[in-house]
């Protein structure tokens, strides 16, 4: 797990600071519970997969991407990486189109960032849909299917 300190990734050993150790965090992430312990927000691995419209232009489509990722910065979220798919064929239709390009956005951050995010890529007219997953979740429910099948062979 990891905190936000000064706009800084730091790892934490079971989410809980001690109160000398937390003063350089923002007040808006931190959340009193007992006996005067303070824990800040959880930063966590996101993935984001939009799928754009297969006729926009290439300039089109950059600003596309740097809109989102623009957006993504803005939030204290911290861009891992941009993959950017070619033009590839979808199973089914959507909108008509039977084509799309494909944006995979993988960035550390909170959760406070996703309804903007949800709202930016809903609204917008070249993105035919999208999808935002929790990475860490993911890691870890791998992590522990691994985990089992390791242990059935011993």
């Amino acid at each position: 797990m990891y905190v936000l300190i000064s706009r800084s990734l730091t790892p934490v050993v079971g989410g809980i600071r001690p109160p000398e150790a937390v003063s350089g965090i923002a007040s808006t992430g931190c959340h009193k519970i007992k006996h005067g312990v303070t824990m800040t927000e959880r930063i966590k691995e996101y993935e984001c997969c939009a799928l754009f419209k297969p006729d926009l232009e290439p300039e089109q489509l950059d600003a596309e991407v740097e809109a989102v990722r623009a957006l993504l910065s803005e939030r204290a979220a911290e861009v891992a990486r941009v993959d950017r798919w070619n033009k590839r064929f979808l199973a089914y239709p959507i909108k008509d189109y039977t084509e799309g390009y494909y944006v995979i956005y993988r960035w550390f951050g909170t959760k406070d960032v996703l309804p903007d995010l949800d709202y930016q890529l809903k609204y917008n007219e070249n993105c035919l849909r999208h999808l935002v997953l929790d990475y860490t979740e993911k890691e870890r429910k791998r992590r522990k299917r691994l985990g089992k099948a390791k242990a059935a062979k011993v």
